[in-house]
C-alpha cells in the first residue's frame, strides 16, 4: 500500500513536524526514519541485543533492556536525549514497546503523537520554474494559476 499524503515523506530532510513540538530537524528526522522502519521490517530487538552483545564481548544474558534502547537510538541518529521533553518522553515510550516486541504499538504510538501534513496530505503542484513543477507542502501553493508564460527573447 502506497504511503498517503506526500509521496516523497518517507525520505524527505524537510518533513513538517506537527505544531507544538519544538526539535531539531535532524532530530525530527531520525525520529521519523525509525518509525517508518517500524512500520515496515520492525526491529529486531534479539538482534539487537546480540549485537551490543557482541560488540560489548559480553554473553547475551548480560545485555540490558537500557543498552538495546541506546543501541536502537544509536542506530538512526537520535540523540541521547531530545531538546523537547514531550517528545523524549513519547520516544521513551515507543523504545521500551520495541525492547518488549510490541513493535505495531510502537508504531502506532509514534503515529499518533507525531501526526504531520506530509503524511496526511497530498500536496498541491506548484511552479517553481518555467519548466519544473513540484509538489511541497515547504512550496507556497499556486495549484490553480496556469503554467508561466516564456517571456525570454527567441533566439536569433
Amino acid at each position: 500500500m502506497r504511503p498517503s499524503g506526500c509521496r516523497f515523506h518517507t525520505r524527505c530532510p524537510k518533513v513538517i513536524p506537527p505544531d507544538g513540538y519544538d526539535l531539531e530537524q535532524s532530530a525530527w528526522r531520525a525520529v521519523l526514519d525509525f518509525r517508518q522502519r517500524l512500520a515496515s521490517a520492525g526491529i529486531d530487538q534479539a538482534g539487537v541485543r546480540e549485537f551490543v552483545a557482541a560488540s560489548a564481548d559480553v554473553p547475551v544474558e548480560t545485555v540490558t533492556d537500557g543498552q538495546v534502547r541506546d543501541a536502537v537510538r544509536e542506530e538512526f541518529g537520535i540523540p541521547d536525549s531530545l531538546s523537547d521533553p514531550e517528545v523524549d518522553a513519547i520516544l521513551r515510550d515507543a523504545l521500551e514497546l520495541v525492547v518488549d516486541g510490541a513493535d505495531d504499538r510502537a508504531h502506532e504510538r509514534l503515529v499518533e503523537a507525531f501526526p504531520t501534513v506530509c503524511a496526511r496530505e497530498a500536496p498541491p503542484e506548484t511552479w517553481v520554474d518555467d519548466d519544473h513543477r513540484a509538489a511541497c507542502h515547504l512550496l507556497e501553493s499556486d495549484a490553480d494559476s496556469p503554467r508561466p508564460a516564456d517571456t525570454s527573447a527567441p533566439e536569433r
